[in-house]
């Protein structure tokens, strides 16, 4: 599948310990968005705010169904179907 853009409320990205992560939609179905903290860290470092303070943040992220990713990464609590993706890196995000 190739990179789609979505476009996520900074306030619905919540922190994961390792990683962040936010639901959004893609027409009628629900995906997960995750993105690395190391990511996350250099959004703050180049705007000089959280991301999460942003009305609307815009990603292009490459998603996979949950039943292709290895049996470590399966959200066990997502169909088989659902879609999931990774920001890659910082270039791939940007704000309004």
């Amino acid at each position: 599948m190739p990179k789609s853009e979505v476009t996520i409320s900074g306030r619905s990205i919540r922190d994961k310990h390792t990683h962040y992560e936010a639901i959004t939609y893609i027409g009628p179905e629900q995906v997960t968005v995750t993105i690395g903290g190391d990511v996350f860290a250099d959004f703050q470092r180049k705007y000089g705010r959280l991301m999460t303070s942003y009305e609307a943040v815009q990603m292009r992220v490459d998603f996979g169904r949950n039943e292709e990713r290895v049996s470590e990464c399966r959200d066990p609590s997502k169909s088989g179907r659902h879609l999931i993706g990774s920001v890659a890196c910082l270039d791939d995000i940007s704000v309004s």
